[in-house]
């Protein structure tokens, strides 16, 4: 279906001048450039996996760990503080488990593999959202 849109004039003679110069009609390469910006947010839309099944497969495919409830818990912790997954950081990861200890009596030695734990957990996200954390 084709339809029509206004440009302002100057554009229109700057995309009719350009196009002739590499060979396209003007609604080709409109159509290009558009289809490159709608792959982008096709993409982005559909990267966008909620964080509960991103939580659910990491857990299933470590689910030979008895750590999951702490990724569960740093989930929660992060839709509480509104954060998105692709702007996580190590500090965050120091906060969250420093809210965590306020609540539960934890070793050393276990809040090193928490830390290690939703590390890994932090590069299965990025790796799930890659398109979107860009």
């Amino acid at each position: 279906m084709k339809k029509c849109i206004e440009l302002p004039e100057e554009l229109v003679e700057w995309l009719e001048k350009f196009s002739r110069q590499i060979g396209m009609k003007p609604d080709a390469f409109i159509a290009g450039v558009l289809y490159r910006y709608y792959d982008a947010w096709r993409a982005g839309k559909e990267a966008k996996l909620d964080l509960d099944e991103i939580v659910n497969e990491f857990t299933n495919i470590y689910k030979k760990w008895r750590h999951s409830h702490i990724v569960k818990s740093f989930a929660l912790w992060l839709k509480d503080k509104g954060l998105e997954i692709c702007k996580v950081t190590e500090d965050h990861i120091s906060e969250f488990l420093q809210y965590y200890e306020a609540t539960h009596k934890i070793s050393p030695a276990t809040r090193y593999t928490y830390r290690r734990v939703l590390k890994m957990f932090l590069a299965f996200a990025r790796e799930k959202l890659a398109s979107s954390c860009r």
